[in-house]
């Protein structure tokens, strides 16, 4: 799974690509682990499941079915005690859910007005009511003792998303190659050829490298 999503990448890769550079920052830290995670088996002799893509399932199973987590932590125990000794089963839903949170793949919940004309964040994070249509920002009724929002934006940042990239070295040659093998020859053959894109690189030339 991580190698479909970020390229063939294994840990002797990764480790070799670091020689003579500078120390992985914390984010890199993590994905490696992960990566190391996806070659662990589940249990000693497991060949079809890995100890990351049991926990990417078993979240997707609770998703499509409405687990609660008190549910998810009691299955956990059980498997727990039924599988063999030395098999890597988080102990909890938190546990399981902590191993996908390194793959910076979370969101920011932003407020948002009943009629889309703002959001609750930057100038107007503290705002109780829309300042275009007045609209209350809360429901009248409240969630176990909290105000609850008309409409909620969940922001998923594109900068985790593109560092991940570039930690794959095959995904780093295909995301460099409109800059670096991309021949020049007047004709339109994709979309780095195109006066737009020759536009947005001479006006942000630190992004396009």
């Amino acid at each position: 799974m991580i190698h479909d999503a970020c390229g063939h990448t294994n840990v002797d890769d990764t480790t070799h690509s670091r020689e003579g550079n500078e120390d992985p920052n914390v984010h890199a830290k993590k994905f490696y682990t992960l990566v190391e995670d996806a070659e662990i088996e589940l249990y000693p002799g497991c060949t079809k499941v890995s100890k990351f893509s049991f926990v990417v399932k078993l979240l997707h199973l609770k998703c499509l079915n409405h687990w609660r987590k008190k549910l998810m932590d009691e299955l956990l125990n059980f498997l727990i005690e039924v599988l063999p000794e030395g098999s890597f089963i988080p102990k909890s839903f938190y546990e399981a859910k902590k191993v996908l949170s390194d793959l910076s793949l979370g969101y920011t919940k932003i407020d948002a007005c009943k009629n889309d004309c703002i959001l609750y964040w930057h100038d107007y994070l503290n705002f109780q009511s829309c300042p275009k249509c007045g609209e209350s920002r809360w429901k009248s009724e409240e969630h176990k003792g909290k105000k609850v929002a008309h409409k909620l934006l969940r922001h998923f940042p594109i900068k985790p998303s593109l560092q991940r990239l570039f930690m794959a070295k095959e995904k780093v040659k295909k995301m460099r190659w409109h800059m670096a093998d991309n021949i020049e020859d007047g004709f339109i053959r994709y979309p780095s050829d195109s006066i737009e894109w020759k536009s947005l690189d001479e006006r942000y030339p630190t992004f396009s490298t």
